[in-house]
């Protein structure tokens, strides 16, 4: 595939190269050529070219042949050009100048001032302009094909165009503040402290490794009043940012300033200065310097190409020049190095002042285009071109042209490591044809204008770029995932944790629905044991369908109770009235048979009946409705309607099938429905003889055993079910699942509800559409819904795909392996992959999978702790 360039023009900088101090040059050469051509005397000449050159300074810089040399530099070399603005005896002055200043270490506040504020936080030379941070995750690039990639650059372009004001990318290495993770693990139940412990360590495992692999990105701005924000802005345009707090950027600056990965308490700092005596008045400044001295080294030495600090040496490098054509993401494996900064200062250039530069370019090629050697006038015409072509673009697309500074900071800890840093960084630009300025003897400015406080010192060599061309060097990814309430899940191909909560709700997350898919081996299983530990560990009830008996050993070890469906020891109760919808439902589409305002008993009779058409599938339609006139006056002779109060009624007090079987044989001898006649009722006596005596009678007859509540896992094994006939298997699960959904809809607690083996319950459709139902419905109840599958072939038939692509799209949370021989194709339309994504789980890798969240998207791989092993048992594989 061929990588798409995006046009850099040359440098946009108008440069005066002419200087008033050349016209003295100027009129000494012409009035001496002047003599000459009259007098044509050897004497005048000589004279003549003796006053000339005594009048040019002979430094050769700031005089006409200095003057000359920089034209002809900026004709032949406009990559390379930069402006001399100082003589050479004024550079020497102000090196020296910076030896002398260099040689005593700084006191830090004369390089930084900061204070935190309600608003944000106060930094500048004087301290006293507001930044604003906002802590940007930008998508995962390493899952994304080329063309994705270049969609993700159109869409940062269209916001640069949009924001037209001074702002700063900035990338650093910080530690995540993970100490809301571990206080909510530590106050869970304590009988599974030999979980929690195991979860803790994995936790400060994480805070160890954090700093090493993982990076912060933010969006900086410098805001102009205190109401000046571009939050809107940048969110409006789909980018997933939050608003930093002040503890935040207090973890942040410590990390940056001092490069001392631990976590920062404001908090504790405030209530230590309320302690010191006789500091009433003097708490505000006080406090201040109390942070300042906490967050900041004391002090820092500038030496001719790096700082030195306490223990860590730090050396900024500028990007100076970029090729003429950009590939994608041209910047993005510098600003993820470990060790190092990235700041990326871009401010708008106004209009005029744009197409200013871009005539004065233009001029330039014309006077190249009239010059006598054809290879010349062909290059001259064809930059021309180029530029006109550019010119054309950024109007028509309304692009904003931005000057642009980059900045590197990288750290080490002896000279070698910083070099050896430098090299790696100049391998990785050298690659993408960009080259980098070491700022000899201004790594003091340089300082001042990669930290993010600060404000850019070298304006006079930005490169001009226009947004699109900004957009292509795209930076940043991100590939971690840590929710405050999340469970260890793994971790991401580049060392990222990821730790999920499937009840988080945000702008991308909208429900607790999840998916797994996977062939047999990659791991599906021993996740969907891992989901179930974590969430009974939080206090969720959890009730898990197990058509294989692979859970059996997660769910004992949890204390829960394993339930064989097919062996009639536990029941439940189908008469026992449950209900299906609330009121508040609005949604007509889904079970449009039960109306969501009809009471719950009239609720249950519709869900009886079809109950009644899963269980006995050749009754006749005339039979059915005999049975449901006969059940509901069954439910009139033990005293229950639509009046009754069901809160109050216990298992025992509602009717089974012997008590429905027993008014059905009284019907018979004296029939209180003059509609219904003998042949009709004995035919009723018929269809429920098997559920009230025969085989089915140790599954459906008699009352509810079963304890949903007071158990935290119950696993409802399922296989022996599947060795016998497929109307009973189904008219279980549709018992078990509305009975369970029921509970879920009396928000006691939270619920999760999980089904395994998708493609089993597809084969119904009235199943397919209550869990479909249960799917779209569950964010109202605070459950959770959880559907997995090693057949995925089977799920993404055209026969079962209308009542199976629902539940899969609408999961805020996918996590898919390796489905084995299934049509890629097929599979990508169904599962809504894009080429990138698709290909992560196109080949075999066991125990990795591709995790959708929302709008995230990260290659994982499924992490172990202690515990499990001994836990989760052998069954169902890794």
């Amino acid at each position: 595939m061929t990588t798409q360039k995006y046009l850099c023009p040359p440098r946009l900088q108008k440069k005066f190269l002419l200087w008033w101090w050349t016209v003295p040059e100027l009129i000494g050469i012409a009035l001496g050529a002047v003599l000459v051509f009259y007098l044509r005397s050897p004497q005048i000449f000589t004279l003549t070219c003796f006053l000339a050159l005594g009048t040019a300074r002979f430094d050769f810089e700031n005089n006409l042949f200095g003057a000359l040399k920089m034209r002809t530099a900026y004709q032949f070399f406009t990559k390379t050009f930069s402006q001399n603005a100082a003589s050479g005896k004024d550079e020497k002055r102000r090196k020296k100048k910076l030896r002398r200043l260099m040689k005593s270490k700084l006191p830090m506040q004369e390089l930084l001032q900061f204070r935190f504020g309600e608003n944000g936080i106060y930094g500048g030379k004087d301290g006293k302009e507001l930044f604003r941070f906002y802590r940007y995750y930008p998508p995962n690039t390493d899952v994304m094909t080329d063309g994705e990639i270049a969609e993700e650059i159109e869409q940062l372009c269209r916001l640069f165009d949009s924001l037209r004001c001074p702002f700063v990318m900035f990338g650093t290495d910080k530690v995540e503040d993970m100490s809301a993770l571990k206080a909510y693990y530590r106050s869970q139940p304590r009988q599974y402290d030999h979980i929690i412990a195991d979860v803790i360590n994995e936790i400060e495992s994480t805070e160890a490794r954090s700093s090493a692999v993982q990076r912060a990105y933010y969006f900086i701005y410098k805001a102009q009043n205190e109401d000046d924000d571009i939050y809107t802005l940048i969110a409006g345009k789909g980018y997933k940012v939050d608003r930093v707090k002040n503890e935040e950027l207090a973890v942040l600056l410590r990390n940056y300033l001092v490069r001392e990965f631990t976590n920062v308490d404001l908090y504790t700092i405030a209530e230590e200065v309320k302690n010191y005596p006789d500091m009433v008045r003097a708490k505000p400044a006080v406090y201040n310097k109390e942070i300042m001295r906490r967050l900041c080294p004391n002090r820092i030495d500038f030496t001719k190409d790096h700082a030195e600090q306490s223990g860590v040496l730090r050396r900024t490098l500028m990007i100076k020049n970029f090729p003429s054509q950009i590939p994608p993401r041209a910047l993005y494996t510098v600003a993820s190095m470990r060790n190092t900064s990235f700041t990326m200062r871009l401010t708008p250039l106004q209009k005029d002042s744009a197409r200013k530069l871009i005539n004065e370019q233009l001029r330039n090629k014309a006077v190249m285009a009239g010059k006598h050697q054809a290879t010349e006038q062909i290059d001259a015409m064809q930059e021309a071109n180029d530029i006109q072509n550019f010119y054309s673009e950024i109007t028509r697309n309304q692009n904003t042209v931005y000057s642009i500074n980059i900045y590197i900071e990288i750290y080490g800890k002896t000279l070698d490591e910083l070099n050896d840093l430098e090299q790696q960084v100049k391998i990785e630009l050298a690659g993408a044809g960009i080259t980098y300025d070491q700022l000899a003897y201004e790594q003091r400015d340089a300082f001042s204008s990669v930290q993010p406080l600060g404000s850019d010192r070298f304006l006079l060599c930005s490169n001009n770029l226009p947004s699109k061309t900004a957009a292509a060097l795209y930076p940043f990814s991100y590939s971690s995932l840590v929710h405050p309430h999340g469970m260890p899940v793994g971790r991401t191909d580049r060392g990222g944790p990821v730790y999920v909560d499937i009840f988080q709700r945000d702008d991308q997350i909208t429900n607790g629905v999840f998916f797994i898919s996977g062939s047999a081996g990659q791991g599906k299983s021993y996740l969907q044991k891992k989901i179930l530990t974590f969430q009974v560990v939080r206090g969720v009830r959890c009730y898990i369908m197990d058509p294989e008996n692979e859970y059996s050993d997660v769910t004992r070890g949890l204390g829960g109770v394993v339930i064989d469906c097919a062996s009639g020891h536990h029941k439940i109760n189908i008469f026992e009235v449950r209900r299906i919808k609330l009121e508040d439902d609005d949604e007509d589409t889904d079970l449009p048979e039960i109306a969501s305002d009809s009471p719950m008993f009239l609720q249950h009779l519709s869900w009886l009946k079809d109950e009644f058409r899963i269980m006995m599938p050749e009754i006749p339609d005339t039979t059915l409705r005999a049975l449901m006139i006969l059940v509901q006056g069954m439910y009139a002779s033990v005293d229950i309607d639509q009046q009754t109060d069901f809160s109050r009624l216990r298992h025992e007090d509602y009717p089974t099938f012997s008590t429905l079987y027993a008014y059905v044989e009284k019907q018979m001898k004296k029939s209180d429905y003059p509609m219904l006649t003998k042949e009709m009722i004995a035919e009723v006596l018929l269809y429920i003889n098997d559920p009230t005596f025969g085989e089915l009678s140790s599954i459906f007859n008699g009352t509810t055993t079963i304890d949903v509540t007071g158990n935290p896992l119950i696993c409802f094994s399922m296989g022996a079910l599947l060795e016998g006939s497929e109307q009973r298997l189904q008219a279980v699960e549709n018992n078990l699942n509305t009975y369970i959904w029921s509970i879920v809809l009396q928000r006691k607690f939270q619920v999760l509800l999980s089904f395994d083996e998708l493609y089993l319950y597809l084969e119904q459709p009235l199943m397919a559409k209550y869990i479909s139902y249960f799917a779209r419905r569950s964010r109202k109840y605070n459950a959770c819904i959880g559907v997995a599958t090693q057949q995925l072939g089977d799920c993404l038939d055209e026969s079962v795909r209308k009542y199976s692509s629902p539940i899969i799209n609408m999961s805020s949370f996918k996590f898919l392996f390796y489905s084995g021989q299934v049509d890629l194709q097929g599979m990508q339309e169904a599962l809504k992959l894009t080429d990138g994504e698709a290909a992560c789980i196109s080949v075999s890798n066991k125990r990795h999978c591709l995790l959708k969240a929302g709008n995230g998207k990260y290659y994982m791989e499924i992490g172990t702790l202690p515990f499990e092993a001994e836990l989760f048992g052998s069954k169902g594989g890794v």
